[in-house]
């Protein structure tokens, strides 16, 4: 859904035995009413009858997203007396306008399994991510060509009618079939289940098992990360473990290019685990392991600000080129950083082990934790 409109779905809600009022709530970019057009808000109440019913009522759900990110919240129903009962949204806010993407994919076919988001940056550069089909909608209504759009990523006979894509924030119809589309020239395949289509099935949406395509990918120029163009900066980093991140422009360097003399092999990311890496990217941070001290010089094109993808729970994240205030230089739009809490790790001497503690303050070429209550994107920019 793009940026500043809304789309409202509904669904039946009735309950028997109850003790009290029905209380209907959610939150971020969704609000509820028992009206189609009118009376929105984060609440609702419903109340029983003499006998404790609430007989069948329909409840509009609507979606604002604000920015353009992923928005997962829960509808909560709840009763004195009741076992609270939840329904799970999501939905993806997309630009308002497609002149600042650029559609491309992938040579390389990847299972529906792999990490899609790492083969769009591996194959095309960091800028690139995973495309959602409300994207290529939103393309299509601001009066982009299907036709150049085919061109541009190559979904044609020879390549392949084909490609891997997101729905709405989300990869996965069900739990085992995966959102793909296909190219059909308003001729669909009597067997293929479309979820959605454009122009008459010139370009449709589907799912299925087992998947192994191309992966559609797109930039955003409006939100590549711009540079700063200032002077160089220099971090120190220490013998042992460090959290290092890379406060300039990345173009297919390895961690080795800033610490050609004093590396170990060790260097990990974190995504749900610890997984061995070799080429750093701009907005992940890094263990790395340092044979002695060494202060490192960063004179490329420094960051000036950066848009975090963060996935619900803990996140290991870099940071730009300038020393950032907790409280003022993070846009955190749909409010998914817990507590509002930074975490920087630091060694406990007299323990003998690292430690979690608050940050005040993010210092440029270092790593740290964020814990997301939801998947979305935060900003990170001097004010």
């Amino acid at each position: 859904m793009e940026v500043g409109q809304n789309s409202t779905l509904s669904y039946a809600l009735s309950a028997s035995n109850l003790t009290g009022d029905l209380t209907v709530s959610t939150g971020g970019a969704f609000s509820v009413s028992t009206s189609q057009t009118t009376g929105f808000g984060g609440s609702l109440t419903l109340s029983p009858d003499g006998g404790g019913s609430v007989a069948a009522t329909t409840i509009y759900v609507r979606f604002s997203p604000t920015a353009e990110q992923s928005y997962n919240e829960d509808i909560i129903h709840t009763s004195a007396g009741a076992t609270d009962q939840s329904i799970a949204v999501s939905g993806t806010g997309v630009q308002n306008s497609s002149s600042s993407i650029t559609f491309s994919s992938t040579t390389s076919t990847y299972s529906e399994n792999d990490d899609l988001t790492l083969a769009c940056t591996s194959e095309l550069g960091d800028q690139y991510k995973l495309a959602d089909w409300l994207q290529i909608e939103s393309y299509y209504q601001q009066n982009g060509s299907l036709l150049t759009f085919f061109d541009d990523v190559d979904l044609n006979e020879s390549e392949g009618k084909s490609m891997l894509v997101q729905r709405n924030g989300n990869r996965w119809y069900t739990s085992d079939r995966h959102y793909l589309i296909a190219r059909h020239d308003g001729n669909r395949p009597s067997g293929f289940f479309a979820h959605d289509n454009i122009n008459n099935y010139e370009l449709s949406l589907g799912s299925w098992y087992g998947l192994n395509y191309r992966v559609l990918c797109y930039t955003d120029e409006a939100n590549n990360p711009p540079t700063t163009g200032g002077e160089p900066i220099t971090v120190n980093y220490v013998e042992g473990w460090n959290l290092i991140s890379i406060p300039e422009e990345m173009s297919g360097q390895k961690m080795s290019d800033y610490f050609s003399q004093t590396i170990s092999t060790d260097v990990f990311e974190f995504s749900g685990n610890y997984n061995p890496v070799t080429s750093p990217t701009n907005g992940k941070a890094y263990w790395v392991k340092l044979n002695s001290n060494e202060t490192v010089e960063f004179n490329g094109n420094l960051l000036g600000n950066l848009t975090l993808d963060l996935a619900k729970g803990w996140n290991l994240v870099g940071t730009i080129a300038d020393t950032l205030n907790i409280s003022t230089d993070i846009q955190d739009p749909g409010s998914i950083i817990e507590n509002n809490i930074i975490w920087k790790v630091t060694f406990n001497s007299s323990s003998g082990e690292y430690e979690m503690v608050e940050a005040s303050q993010m210092l440029p070429g270092y790593g740290y934790f964020i814990k997301a209550t939801a998947s979305g994107t935060v900003t990170l920019s001097k004010q």
